[in-house]
C-alpha cells in the first residue's frame, strides 16, 4: 500500500471489555457473566488505554494520519482520552453507539468504517474481537490488531501498542506492506476446564511484514520425559523455599511442576511456598493477598510460536507484582526444542510503562535442562 501522498486514513475500533478476564484469572472475557465477574474481582478495562498508548506514540513520531473512529466506547472515547480528537466519527445506526456494546456492534463498526474509504482498520481487542472484525470485512480490507485481549493466538496483532504505531508510521511514509494472517479463537469454557481447543475462523489482510507482527500461537509438542525432568530438577534447586514462587500458565511450566511432584493448574497462576502449593489459579488480587509481606519469585516459559514471556495469557501478573521482582527472581524455563523453534530469542515482554519494561529486559539466563542453560535477551514488545 502507498499513502505517502497524503495522511494515512485510520479507522479505530475499541472493544471496551477486551482483556477484562485476564487479571481476574478467568482465561478470557467473552460473555456478559464473565465480564461482570471480572469487574467484581477488581479487573479494570485496559483496551482503551492501550489504544491511547498507540495514539500518543503516533503523535510523538509526528505521523500524518486522519482518524475515523467508531462512536463512543467503540473508539471515539479512547481517542479523546488520549488527547486526540478524531477527525470524524463514523455514522451509526440510531445516531449513537449503544451503552453496552456487543460482538455485533464490532462487526457493524468494522463494515461501516471500511465503507468510508479508510486505508487501515486498527482494532484493540483479542481473538474474539478479531473474529467479530473479520465478519464485517472483505478479503481486500486491511487491518492491524492492537493486542488488548487475554489469549491472542491469532497472527493479526502487532506485538504492542508502540510496535503498532511503528507499523503505521511505515505505512504513512509509503513503505507499508501487507500479509495474510489467520484468525484463530479458542473455546473459553473448555479452557477454564484445562482443555485447549482452538478453531480457525478465517483470514485477514494485515498491515505489516510478518517480522513486525506477533506470530500465531504454536502448541507445544510432547517433550521427552528426561528433558522436562532435568528442567524440573534444576528449578527445584533454584527456587527459594522461603520465597513465594508464582508458577505461570502453560504446558511447559505445568510439566516442570509435575516433575517436582506438584499438581499445578495448567492455565492459571499458582503459588508455591516451602515445597507445596498454597494457592492455585489465582487472580491478580488473590496473588497480592497471598504474597503480601513475602519475597517473590516467578517461574515462566515463553509462548510457543510467539516468544512472549509476559503479557499473553498471564495478565494476573500485574504491574505492581512485577515491580516487586529483581531480575534474578525471574526464573525462565524453555525446552531446547521450543527455544530452537523461536530462533533462540528474543523473548518479549508486553508490560505497562517504560520503567517496568526497562527493569525486566536485557540478557537473562534460561533453564533448558539439568545443569544446562542458555542466555536469551528479553526485549520490550
Amino acid at each position: 500500500m502507498s499513502t505517502a501522498a497524503g495522511p494515512l486514513r485510520i479507522g479505530l475500533i475499541v472493544n471496551p471489555v477486551a482483556g477484562l478476564g485476564g487479571p481476574a484469572g478467568l482465561k478470557g472475557s467473552d460473555g456478559t457473566d464473565i465480564q461482570a465477574e471480572a469487574l467484581r474481582r477488581g479487573s479494570v478495562p485496559r483496551s482503551a488505554a492501550r489504544m491511547g498508548r498507540m495514539l500518543r506514540e503516533l503523535r510523538r513520531r509526528d505521523v500524518p494520519v486522519w482518524l475515523l473512529a467508531a462512536p463512543g466506547a467503540l473508539g471515539e472515547d479512547a481517542a479523546r482520552a488520549a488527547g486526540w480528537e478524531s477527525d470524524a466519527v463514523v455514522p451509526w445506526p440510531g445516531a449513537t453507539a449503544p451503552a453496552a456494546t456487543t460482538a455485533a456492534d464490532t462487526t457493524t463498526a468494522a463494515a461501516a468504517l471500511t465503507a468510508c474509504g479508510i486505508d487501515v482498520l486498527v482494532f484493540a481487542g483479542g481473538d474474539g474481537t478479531a473474529r467479530d472484525v473479520a465478519a464485517g470485512l472483505g478479503p481486500d480490507d486491511v487491518v492491524l490488531g492492537l493486542p488488548a485481549g487475554v489469549k491472542m493466538q491469532s497472527g493479526v496483532f502487532a506485538r504492542s501498542p508502540e510496535s503498532a504505531a511503528g507499523i503505521l508510521a511505515d505505512a504513512a511514509r509509503g513503505v507499508g506492506t501487507t500479509s495474510v494472517a489467520e484468525v484463530v479463537d479458542i473455546d473459553e469454557q473448555a479452557r477454564r476446564e484445562g482443555i485447549i481447543s482452538s478453531t480457525l475462523y478465517g483470514q485477514l489482510r494485515v498491515l505489516g511484514a510478518r517480522a513486525q507482527m506477533q506470530g500465531g500461537k504454536v502448541g507445544s509438542r510432547s517433550e521427552p520425559r528426561e528433558v522436562l525432568g532435568g528442567i524440573a530438577a534444576e528449578c527445584a534447586g533454584r527456587i527459594d523455599p522461603e520465597a513465594m514462587c508464582l508458577l505461570g500458565p502453560g504446558t511447559t511450566v505445568a510439566a516442570v511442576a509435575a516433575g517436582m511432584g506438584l499438581d499445578s493448574s495448567l492455565l492459571g497462576v499458582d503459588v508455591l511456598h516451602r515445597g507445596r502449593l498454597v494457592a492455585t489459579d489465582c487472580s491478580a488480587a488473590e496473588l497480592h493477598q497471598v504474597t503480601a509481606g513475602h519475597r517473590l519469585q516467578v517461574l515462566l516459559s515463553p509462548v510457543g510460536g510467539q516468544g512472549f514471556l509476559l503479557g499473553r495469557g498471564n495478565q494476573q501478573l500485574d504491574e505492581a507484582l512485577l515491580a516487586r521482582l529483581s531480575p534474578a527472581e525471574l526464573l525462565i524455563v524453555c525446552t531446547p526444542e521450543k527455544l530452537g523453534a523461536l530462533g533462540g530469542g528474543p523473548f518479549y515482554v508486553d508490560v505497562p510503562g517504560p520503567d517496568l519494561a526497562a527493569a525486566l529486559t536485557g540478557p537473562r539466563r534460561v533453564v533448558t535442562g539439568r545443569r544446562q542453560e542458555a542466555v536469551v535477551r528479553l526485549q520490550a514488545a
